[in-house]
């Protein structure tokens, strides 16, 4: 069975660095994918970097630059594969790069699971 869990990190000011961690639901066995949005509206230029890693930071670890667009209205999820140890958390940072057009702004992480 397919699921989806998202965390959501609120972005208070320019520069700002923000820490996460986050517990996936125990029925999760599998990561197949991470999507990256943002509710900072009509903005084109690199928004944040985001670097998110699994299981306690000792597993996989996906880096990416968060471009907030008028994006479709379904993107799709940066495929990846990763195990999901038992009681574990992702854990990671979003690092605003100072474009946004206002803020806070909130980034969530979406997490395509598998059971």
């Amino acid at each position: 069975m397919t699921f989806s869990h998202h965390t959501s990190i609120l972005i208070g000011a320019s520069g700002d660095l923000v820490r996460f961690s986050d517990k996936l639901p125990g029925k999760a066995k599998v990561c197949q994918g991470v999507y990256l949005s943002a509710n900072a509206h009509n903005h084109t230029k690199a928004l944040a970097n985001v670097s998110v890693s699994f299981n306690e930071g000792k597993d996989q670890v996906v880096n990416a630059v968060l471009i907030e667009k008028d994006a479709p209205r379904r993107a799709d999820f940066l495929n990846i594969l990763q195990q999901i140890n038992e009681n574990q958390r992702v854990k990671g940072y979003v690092k605003d790069l100072g474009n946004a057009s206002a803020y806070p702004y909130t980034v969530k992480i979406y997490y395509q699971l598998k059971s």
